[in-house]
């Protein structure tokens, strides 16, 4: 009978954060994730985030203006059906003042309630009504704006922006000028809002600002893709409807998805985005910790059903524009001494 033992591909930002200034020693020991990185091969490649590598795993790609579908893309989940309007995604943010930095923290940091979302969407409907803009939140921390037409802009991935100066990042093309005008009066719109008040009393970091990103048109026709994805992540949710490729949610024990892909013969994509918080935070702790319960949930595993050959090959995608892939055999290569993690994540 024929082995149909599936590929892995994991795709995890942040994996491999250099955070400069940090002894190495307080680096955690992961044997596990260090074999796969160390045995295998390594190349180059060319994207850095995590948005624009999921959606070309799922040949998703940017339009004219580099944008990718991600409003159109996330739409599908959250509100079960395509949109139809053009749609950009505008995410409640805070934005804090950092010497001579404004950055950006995202929504999901921020334990925005369902009535603070909806009491703030009403205020920009009122505002902006009759300017051919509706705001809709589907969920307390995704957020969206329905425009009567396409616009021509090009902005970046949440990922990217995400505990970094927003100054760097802001939108790009035709129709940059309205929208960089709309972030602008938008930030004093919500700056004295109730909810903003009340958050300031509680010591809560105010929702001063929407990020408007991931506006590109989507494809009319499903792309079919013979894959089982497994992530807590709705992008990725998104792109495996899209698709018609198998979802399951992260907590799917790895050997057994293993089996099933084989029985299916698909391949499997993990995508694991959970280290994007600590990154954006520069919380090295965190990060840390994250990798240890990782070493346990995901690498150990992965590295056990390679060892078995319930699977053919892993390859790890940390968004640092570079590759690794280990093949069963090449667990093998003795000669290919196991390297620490500070030599993949960076000099220090």
């Amino acid at each position: 009978m024929k082995n149909h033992a599936p590929k892995v591909t994991l795709l995890i930002p942040g994996l491999l954060e250099p955070f400069s200034g940090i002894d190495p020693s307080l680096f955690p020991d992961l044997p596990a994730l260090t074999k796969l990185l160390s045995k295998g091969c390594t190349r180059q490649t060319e994207n850095n985030n995590y948005e624009t590598t999921l959606c070309d795993l799922f040949n998703i790609y940017p339009d004219n203006n580099n944008e990718l579908p991600i409003a159109q893309l996330t739409w599908l989940t959250d509100s079960g059906s395509p949109s139809s309007t053009a749609l950009l995604r505008a995410d409640p943010v805070h934005l804090r003042a950092d010497q001579a930095e404004l950055r950006l923290f995202p929504a999901n940091q921020l334990s925005i309630t369902e009535s603070e979302a909806k009491q703030l969407i009403n205020l920009l409907n009122e505002h902006y009504h009759g300017d051919g803009i509706e705001f809709i939140a589907p969920t307390p921390t995704r957020w969206y704006v329905q425009l009567k037409q396409q616009p021509s802009l090009t902005t970046h991935p949440l990922s990217c922006v995400a505990g970094n100066d927003i100054r760097h990042f802001l939108p790009n093309g035709k129709d940059a000028a309205y929208w960089k005008g709309l972030f602008n009066e938008i930030q004093m719109l919500l700056h004295d809002h109730a909810v903003n008040l009340s958050r300031r009393d509680n010591q809560q970091p105010a929702i001063n600002s929407l990020w408007f990103w991931g506006g590109g048109p989507i494809e009319k026709i499903a792309r079919p893709s013979n894959q089982l994805v497994m992530s807590n992540d709705v992008l990725a949710e998104s792109l495996a409807k899209f698709t018609g490729s198998r979802f399951v949610y992260f907590d799917t024990d790895i050997e057994v998805a293993c089996d099933e892909a084989a029985a299916d013969k698909s391949a499997i994509l993990i995508a694991h985005n959970d280290f994007l918080d600590s990154i954006a935070c520069a919380d090295f702790n965190s990060w840390s910790q994250m990798l240890e319960k990782s070493e346990q949930t995901l690498f150990k595993p992965l590295l056990s059903a390679l060892k078995k050959g319930k699977i053919v090959a892993v390859t790890v995608l940390p968004c640092n524009r570079m590759l690794y892939q280990v093949r069963r055999n090449q667990l093998l290569h003795f000669w290919k001494p196991v390297k620490s993690l500070k030599s993949f994540a960076g000099k220090f």
